[in-house]
């Protein structure tokens, strides 16, 4: 696993990152350690820290994934978090980068968000994220985001709900089926 992993794109930039600081070394390992444990029979990593420029409204705006990989079911993008608490700034940064992967699930794209709980229960970081999911700017920019029909459709189609418009997001999220299929939190 080591030697493919060493020949995949980005990995330089996962291991000069993991040279810089102990929490950047726990979030690389981390990072690794995910994919050498859960990576699925015939799916590859095809990159790491992957740049995309997604349209969030009028602007477009970079978004890095953590690694992308390939499967027979296409690409799934992945957002790692390796956070040892929810402090004062986690739910700003999730808000921004959620928003960019709502936009991005809009445009056909699969996401996963992987959480380690090795200090925060499943159940703290799913209140902490729906939580995160309230705030007043973030429901607005969304509701800016699904003004336009065929995003709104392709959202609703991936949250699992008939009219996202009707429905609180937050609630959407919290629902079991719908957080398990874009949030894993794993031991």
């Amino acid at each position: 696993m080591l030697e493919k992993l060493l020949r995949t794109e980005g990995i330089d930039i996962v291991l000069r990152d993991m040279a810089q600081s102990w929490q950047k070394l726990r979030g690389g390992k981390f990072q690794l350690q995910y994919f050498a444990d859960h990576l699925a029979e015939g799916t590859s990593i095809v990159k790491f820290e992957v740049r995309e420029e997604i349209k969030v409204g009028e602007k477009t705006v970079a978004r890095i994934y953590d690694i992308v990989t390939e499967s027979d079911l296409g690409p799934i993008n992945y957002e790692l978090k390796n956070w040892s608490n929810w402090q004062s700034w986690s739910s700003k940064a999730f808000r921004e980068q959620f928003l960019k992967d709502l936009a991005a699930m809009a445009e056909g794209k699969r996401i996963k968000w992987v959480f380690s709980g090795h200090k925060m229960s499943r159940e703290e970081i799913k209140r902490k994220i729906i939580e995160a999911l309230q705030d007043r700017g973030f429901l607005e920019a969304v509701k800016a985001l699904i003004k336009e029909e065929s995003q709104r459709l392709a959202i609703e189609r991936i949250l699992m709900v008939k009219d996202l418009r009707g429905v609180s997001l937050p609630e959407v999220i919290g629902r079991d089926q719908v957080f398990n299929a874009i949030f894993e939190i794993i031991d």
